[in-house]
């Protein structure tokens, strides 16, 4: 057996040797735009595995199969089979399948060539620049991790303030509060506060009135 059909057989028999009980991974929200992720790392693709549970099995110093889903080379060696077996639902084995948003990911994540890291989304850009939409505001929430609190958790769990910034009507809503917290530097909590590029498109944003 030649060293490309080994790599292939040891992916498949990594992705199908789950087995035994484990403590659950604690979850943490998956970040997206308007529920459809955009540009995928490693850092992110890893949440999907920690809330679907596929760590239960594939993490720690003694993993099933000897694949070890936290360290980026060997999850990118598997990634063409993650991505058919979380997509046809035979995995994860004991844990329910994978949401459409998550499959999204994992499958947004291989085809982008399963990167380590990303360069930050850049909003989309009109002749006029007070002309800022909703999709432009979602990319400044992404890049500055106001969605790891304020976006839907897999697990149910409600987002932050129960405010789902993926979500243009909750957003839109919120707009004015948004708009006092980003300046007075009280959100994002876990973040740098923004920069006046991003301050900008969100006052626009609200002084437009919160277009979608």
């Amino acid at each position: 057996m030649n060293s490309r059909y080994a790599l292939l057989a040891f992916s498949i028999l990594a992705l199908s040797a789950c087995a035994g009980t484990h403590e659950p991974v604690s979850s943490v929200p998956t970040q997206t735009v308007q529920g459809n992720p955009t540009s995928v790392d490693f850092a992110e693709v890893s949440v999907v595995f920690k809330n679907n549970r596929c760590m239960n099995c594939h993490s720690g110093n003694n993993p099933d199969a000897h694949l070890n889903l936290t360290v980026y080379a060997q999850a990118k060696a598997a990634k063409d089979n993650i991505r058919k077996d979380v997509d046809s639902g035979d995995m994860p084995k004991h844990g329910q399948h994978l949401s459409a948003g998550d499959q999204a990911i994992v499958d947004t994540w291989v085809l982008q060539g399963a990167p380590d890291t990303v360069t930050p989304l850049s909003p989309p850009t009109t002749d006029d620049p007070t002309d800022i939409r909703f999709a432009q505001v979602t990319v400044v929430f992404q890049n500055n991790k106001c969605l790891k609190c304020h976006s839907s958790d897999p697990s149910g769990k409600e987002p932050a303030a129960k405010l789902d910034l993926t979500q243009y009507a909750q957003a839109k809503a919120a707009a004015d509060d948004i708009q006092k917290d980003v300046h007075s530097g009280k959100m994002p909590k876990k973040s740098n506060p923004l920069d006046a590029a991003d301050l900008a498109v969100i006052d626009a944003w609200v002084a437009a009135g919160a277009p979608n």
